[in-house]
């Protein structure tokens, strides 16, 4: 299996590529995530001596996060189905870092903190599906509704809610590789059906072939 592994879910985009036991990967990427995506993974391609055609898989982070990177990622894993008719395996963050704490010996409960902006934060909790490294629940909360201080977050939240993280964690192309191999076939799908994870009910994902004024939109 050749497979691309994405996250343009924060404020530098991250790509990786898997062929065969070959990995390579471009991580913190500066610049707007549309104009650095297609060169990195060119780059990559390249570098590991074959091409776009080749890609037969996707793990791509699906959100929730940066409603911009959010909308790019998931596009090109659109356009890439289109030549290579790929799969992909769509990846909560929330669920990420719970597993990447849970990878570092965090023995708190799994629940997690995410910065939504606008005095909100998406929460996942609940402990894993079983057989899965996937959080039961994902929600929107005011920061005012937060109850506890057994939380999971990265710098930002410790920053932000410096009372209520006590763990912090920092997810890695490498940790996103970790967590595609402990999910099951079933959570795998075609890659035109994949969608941003969007927890605001305000917003709502229109494919940017179909609307692409929406690009920027914050």
């Amino acid at each position: 299996m050749n497979c691309v592994y994405l996250d343009a879910s924060r404020n530098r985009l991250a790509v990786g590529l898997s062929v065969g036991a070959e990995w390579v990967e471009a991580g913190d990427l500066e610049g707007r995530h549309d104009a650095v995506l297609l060169p990195a993974l060119t780059e990559l391609l390249d570098r590991c001596h074959t091409n776009l055609a080749s890609v037969d898989a996707v793990i791509c982070v699906q959100g929730p996060g940066s409603f911009t990177g959010l909308r790019i990622a998931v596009s090109a894993v659109h356009a890439l189905h289109l030549v290579t008719q790929c799969q992909v395996l769509p990846v909560d963050q929330l669920s990420l870092m719970a597993f990447v704490a849970r990878s570092q010996g965090c023995d708190a409960p799994c629940d997690v903190l995410l910065d939504a902006r606008m005095g909100d934060v998406y929460v996942g909790r609940g402990g894993f599906i079983p057989d899965t490294p996937r959080l039961v629940d994902r929600e929107l909360l005011a920061v005012g509704a937060l109850t506890g201080n057994t939380w999971i977050g990265h710098l930002d939240e410790m920053a932000f809610l410096p009372d209520r993280v006590i763990h912090r964690v920092a997810p890695t192309l490498q940790d996103l590789k970790a967590y595609g191999e402990a999910c099951p076939q079933s959570f795998w799908m075609p890659g035109n059906q994949l969608i941003p994870l969007y927890l605001r009910q305000t917003v709502s994902w229109t494919p940017l072939a179909d609307q692409p004024s929406k690009l920027y939109e914050s």
